[in-house]
């Protein structure tokens, strides 16, 4: 498993990735919340502001990378009486050990065996849930 993460910045609303935190010297915190800093110059007065969105190790169908809080969307053939398009986020469990993702009120489906199978073929990522909340109306 890869363990990148990227990282939203709730005051300048952008998501930093992977290689930049890196080259700024931050890091995820061992315990998986927040970051920590190896550097003196590093923005520390702005880590806690740093919310960390881990990587799935997955891709969708563009080959465009998976993380937690990305906006993603396919159609369902299997909705009767017609297709139906769905749009959700992509979360973890609370031990980082399960991928997901839900439907709000309507339904929780997800599982490894049900991502992996929809992942490379249909799934796409549209957005993400902290820079672009307007897509999940």
């Amino acid at each position: 498993m890869i363990h990148k993460y990227k990282a939203y910045d709730k005051i300048n609303n952008c998501i930093y990735d992977y290689n930049y935190l890196i080259l700024h010297g931050i890091y995820l915190a061992p315990s998986g919340v927040g970051f920590v800093s190896v550097r003196e110059d590093t923005f520390l007065d702005r880590m806690d502001n740093l919310i960390p969105l881990m990587f799935t190790n997955y891709c969708d169908k563009d080959d465009i990378e998976i993380y937690e809080g990305d906006i993603i969307e396919w159609i369902d053939y299997d909705a009767y009486p017609e297709p139906e398009l769905l749009r959700t986020t992509v979360s973890f469990s609370s031990n980082y050990d399960t991928i997901g993702f839900s439907f709000g009120k309507l339904r929780k489906i997800g599982g490894e065996k049900l991502w992996c199978e929809l992942i490379p073929f249909c799934i796409e990522v549209i957005g993400n849930k902290y820079t672009n909340p307007d897509l999940l109306n």
